[in-house]
């Protein structure tokens, strides 16, 4: 499945020692596809966000960087920065772009999240 839209978080790739960019709406959309309580109203969608999120995304190391000021010298000033934090930080962005990607998919289905 083709994602037209979708919503980007930087990451530190340790491999190329670079950053990179992950669309995390594929995630999203496939926990979605595995719930067996399927959220139908924009404040449950965004619980469901926020939980898978906070499941696969908080204090893991590969999704985890720390963000200081260009001269900083001390690195204990630094600030620990995941893709949860970018995500709580966009949760109602996050959480409509969720929702238009389902309704793209599943055009036919009226019963997703009709109020918001």
């Amino acid at each position: 499945m083709d994602i037209v839209i979708g919503f980007n978080v930087v990451i530190w790739d340790f491999n190329k020692k670079d950053f990179t960019t992950i669309n995390v709406i594929p995630y999203f959309i496939d926990k979605y596809d595995e719930a067996k309580n399927k959220p139908h109203s924009f404040p449950e969608f965004m619980k469901f966000v926020e939980d898978e999120a906070l499941y696969q995304f908080w204090s893991r190391c590969e999704y985890e960087m720390l963000i200081a000021d260009l001269m900083e010298t001390d690195i204990n000033n630094a600030k620990k920065v995941d893709v949860y934090n970018q995500i709580k930080l966009n949760l109602d962005v996050v959480t409509s772009i969720l929702i238009q990607a389902i309704h793209e998919r599943n055009d036919s289905n009226n019963n997703i999240c009709k109020d918001k």
